[in-house]
């Protein structure tokens, strides 16, 4: 089995973090770096974070080995699905919330994507939105944003333009595809005084929609949403014996503590990130993740 020809470098430095498969491949996983890592930056951080991943892709569209393809790589937290996945790391150009990911990164993915399959004997990739297909995220096995709003908006795409290859159709290399239709950001589609730009690409509409606004197509139908922060106050009871404090609401945001007492804590505020509802703590430390780690006092 061997690697993609697309890959331009290899990571010289050592890992003991992969496996021998014991599944064909039948699989990709899309990550994101949650950062503009160079290919060495993003297989040194996931080293250390005792990870690794089969291939990387920096900002400028430059593809890596970090783990032969043959072996299973530890990216997805699910060794289910890094046994039959190829696993993929995308540098940011962009950083919270939307972790934008370059046209030339993205075109770069895509191109690769359609060659694992192709070697590999995957006659279609197929996006289902959940891991019935074999096109899957890493926030499905585990509390995470990864692969980040822009990327994980990008999925249907990337499996529709990777089919194309494979069938030999031509593909688009501009992955902001541009058409007639506007993109209006806007509270809501009948508040046209909340309005704060109109786009013909959907990409840059994204861009600029921030936490309570929504991006509308030209029919008035929600194509995009940032969800705002709701305001509450209410008791919870940690569960788990170590919760982390993070500086925002969602996995991006830096570690600024650690609740290890099972205690009750107030909440004051909540925010729904990749599906996970998390809480802002009264004392002002910062944000808890509140599902799966929480009950309500």
């Amino acid at each position: 089995m061997s690697n993609s020809s697309l890959a331009t470098w290899k990571w010289s430095g050592t890992t003991d973090h992969y496996n021998i498969r014991d599944h064909a491949i039948d699989r990709i996983t899309i990550h994101h770096m949650a950062g503009n890592g160079t290919l060495a930056g993003c297989c040194s951080s996931v080293q250390s974070r005792g990870g690794s991943c089969n291939y990387c892709i920096d900002s400028s569209g430059n593809i890596g080995v970090m783990v032969d393809e043959k072996y299973r790589a530890w990216t997805s937290s699910s060794r289910e699905n890094d046994m039959r996945a190829v696993t993929i790391e995308v540098a940011n150009d962009g950083g919270d919330p939307n972790w934008h990911v370059s046209d030339k990164a993205l075109a770069a993915c895509i191109k690769l994507c359609a060659d694992i399959c192709k070697r590999n004997g995957i006659k279609k990739l197929n996006y289902t939105g959940d891991t019935s297909g074999n096109l899957t995220m890493h926030r499905w096995f585990a509390a995470t944003g990864c692969p980040g709003p822009y990327l994980g908006g990008k999925f249907p795409y990337i499996a529709t333009e990777v089919n194309k290859l494979l069938s030999g159709s031509s593909t688009s290399t501009n992955t902001q595809t541009t058409t007639t239709t506007i993109y209006r950001v806007r509270k809501s589609w009948a508040d046209s005084k909340s309005q704060i730009g109109a786009y013909k690409n959907l990409s840059s509409a994204k861009k600029v929609c921030k936490a309570g606004y929504s991006v509308f197509d030209e029919n008035g139908k929600a194509v995009y949403s940032v969800p705002a922060a709701t305001s509450t106050s209410y008791k919870v009871k940690i569960t788990t014996d170590a919760l982390n404090i993070r500086s925002g609401a969602g996995v991006s945001y830096k570690i600024v503590g650690c609740i290890k007492d099972k205690g009750i804590y107030t909440i004051t505020a909540e925010k729904t990130v990749s599906g996970q509802v998390w809480g802002k703590l009264k004392s002002g430390a910062g944000w808890i993740c509140l599902t799966g780690y929480t009950r309500k006092a």
